[in-house]
């Protein structure tokens, strides 16, 4: 009788053993999903804090977007081009922008922006652009404007389409910039 109570309690120890154990595991696998969880939900913050800055600064500011219309249906091509670039930035989110004017092998920079900060992108003649829109004007490309850092949710359709307004909104202006000598064009606007 001793014996066999002593076998019934080394069982029932045996069971609340392997049951706390049991439990012990699907308190470490859910403490990993918590911590899991808890790391995308901060991630989620940071990227909706962003996209509320942009949002902020861009979208809403008729100012913004009049100060852009007023550059691009202007006469100035550095001016038509910064509205350009300015504008192409806030539309993708991309992380630089150039717009060049030429062609073929006579292309050359008439805008560059960096929105991460000076010196943090290499110069971009050094590596191929991740989206290039061409510039027409006159029934012939102008120029391009290239775009570097596009975040993966700017390759689409809609993106591709107000890149190509852009474009076409600027080239009647960029058209004449090939044949402007670019310090010319630069000491125009300081004056202006």
């Amino acid at each position: 009788m001793a014996l066999g109570a002593c076998l019934i309690v080394a069982w029932i120890a045996s069971c609340h053993s392997r049951r706390q154990t049991d439990l012990g595991e699907r308190l470490r696998v859910l403490s990993d999903r918590a911590a899991d969880a808890e790391a995308m939900v901060q991630s989620l913050r940071e990227v909706a804090e962003e996209l509320r800055s942009r949002i902020d600064r861009t979208s809403a500011s008729l100012s913004f977007i009049r100060d852009v219309a007023a550059r691009l249906d202007g006469t100035d091509p550095v001016a038509a081009a910064e509205g350009a670039a300015d504008l192409a930035l806030a539309r993708t989110g991309a992380s630089a922008v150039a717009v060049k004017v030429g062609a073929g092998e006579n292309q050359h920079f008439l805008v560059f922006r960096d929105v991460s900060g000076p010196g943090r992108l290499a110069h971009p003649s050094g590596r191929g652009a991740d989206l290039s829109v061409p510039i027409h004007a006159g029934g012939h490309i102008v120029g391009v404007i290239a775009l570097w850092g596009l975040p993966r949710s700017a390759y689409n359709d809609a993106t591709a389409h107000d890149l190509a307004v852009i474009a076409s909104w600027c080239g009647p202006v960029l058209e004449i910039a090939p044949s402007k000598p670019l310090e010319a064009t630069r000491e125009q606007r300081v004056v202006a």
